[in-house]
């Protein structure tokens, strides 16, 4: 298993790296399978090329996403690539500064649908998920009541 971490960039590279100023980064068919740690310290990258590895999860490549101005993000030739709606994914997790993704500009209506995939795939926050947990409770326990009277009331022979 190759991990590329932030500070193990030079030696992938093979040369020095100024994390703060490079701009761009050329990592294609290093056989890295997951990037560590974030890359909020890449403050000029604007290229990373990170095709033809071997990365199959989204959570591999969420570090990448902190570069605050990555424009072009290559993963094609990566396992994750092939996943169903890996662009959106992507495209969803990116800063808003991610222009181009495998060579393809990325267009507006991408964005759109990519927020829209981000919010399904997001889970709601737990203090909601309680409260939603609880109104079912709710719900279905005044839906027995109901029940319960309604079979009174035909008992009874009430209509």
């Amino acid at each position: 298993m190759v991990k590329l971490t932030p500070e193990s960039v030079q030696s992938k590279v093979g040369r020095r790296v100024d994390i703060e100023r490079e701009e761009e980064l050329v990592l294609s068919g290093k056989q890295i399978d997951s990037i560590q740690g974030s890359f909020v310290r890449f403050r000029s990258l604007r290229t990373l090329d990170l095709s033809d590895n071997r990365i199959r999860f989204m959570r591999e490549v969420d570090g990448v996403f902190a570069a605050p101005v990555l424009h072009s993000l290559f993963l094609r030739g990566n396992p994750i690539a092939r996943m169903p709606n890996y662009r959106l994914a992507v495209i969803a997790r990116a800063q808003p500064t991610l222009a181009v993704l495998d060579g393809a500009p990325i267009a507006d209506h991408e964005r759109s649908l990519a927020a829209r995939f981000s919010d399904l795939m997001t889970p709601p926050p737990a203090n909601e998920l309680a409260a939603a947990a609880e109104v079912s409770a709710k719900e279905a326990t005044a839906a027995a009541e109901a029940q319960v009277l309604f079979q009174e009331d035909e008992a009874e022979g009430d209509p």
